[in-house]
């Protein structure tokens, strides 16, 4: 109809005159012929018998009973169905919120209790949609909350009772709390390796020194004739053993909370 000037101009009159708000129709003229909706197809039907009625210049009187007559029936046939068009829109993309957080020692059976009230505030919200645990070995925790959309998760971190938790969590731990919306979404979690290289080396000699001079003056007690390069070998093995399975998890769980922190107190996650 872009070409027929006088049939579109009759349409936008007769939509014009039988839309004039929202109440009756969800856009203008314009949008409607652009999207093809229902009331623009009815002001083109109505134009088109009206100009099928009109034959000559002296009827153009009963074009106007025409017209007239078709925006009543309109105006009639909008009111009984409420027809209310709603132009597509993208619906919200979802936001995920992830807490990290790595137990002081001697604190290691705070989370759960804790976790649970994150939960149990996190459902209270009506945008609220769902919360995984991660639980990983050496009292590191991750807890994901997903929300509607990012404007609630926002709301709903920066507001009580999550903030007031929050402060209670510092008391027995190091946390770090991160966010992102969309389809695909996705988080570099804090882990050991994310820790500085020096607090490392640091924690491993602290563990290994002791270790190693209390293994060696033992050996070279027990067994003071036998030769020094046996001495060795039984040391090293009994080194080996006691740091893997004794003195390197236990200085490591006592430290972590240290290694796994950067200069503000958060969790690390890049490597350090």
């Amino acid at each position: 109809m872009e070409h027929d000037f006088q049939l579109r101009g009759a349409a936008r009159a007769i939509y014009d005159a039988c839309y004039p708000t929202e109440e009756w129709a969800p856009c203008g003229f314009e949008e409607a012929e652009r999207f093809g909706t229902v009331h623009y197809w009815q002001a083109v039907g109505a134009a088109q018998e009206a100009r099928l009625a009109l034959t000559a210049k002296q009827e153009r009187q009963l074009l106007l009973s025409v017209v007239l007559r078709e925006m009543h029936r309109l105006r009639e046939l909008a009111r009984r169905s409420r027809v209310r068009l709603r132009m597509p829109s993208s619906p919200p993309s979802p936001a995920a919120f992830v807490i990290s957080r790595v137990m002081r020692p001697g604190h290691e059976e705070a989370y759960d209790p804790w976790a649970a009230c994150v939960i149990a505030a996190g459902q209270v919200d009506e945008h609220f949609v769902s919360a995984v645990r991660l639980d990983q070995a050496g009292a590191l925790h991750h807890l994901v909350l997903q929300f509607a959309d990012a404007a609630a998760l926002k709301h709903w971190s920066e507001q009580e009772p999550y903030a007031g938790l929050a402060s209670e969590a510092d008391a027995f731990s190091v946390g770090l709390d991160q966010n992102d919306s969309g389809a695909i979404m996705c988080f570099d979690l804090p882990s050991e390796v994310a820790a500085k290289k020096w607090k490392t080396a640091l924690v491993t000699w602290l563990g290994v020194v002791p270790t190693l001079l209390i293994v060696s003056s033992v050996i070279g007690w027990v067994l003071p004739n036998v030769p020094r390069v046996v001495q060795q070998v039984i040391s090293s093995v009994l080194l080996t053993s006691a740091l893997t399975w004794l003195i390197l998890p236990r200085v490591r769980g006592w430290s972590r909370f240290w290694m796994m922190q950067n200069e503000r107190g958060d969790l690390r996650k890049e490597p350090g």
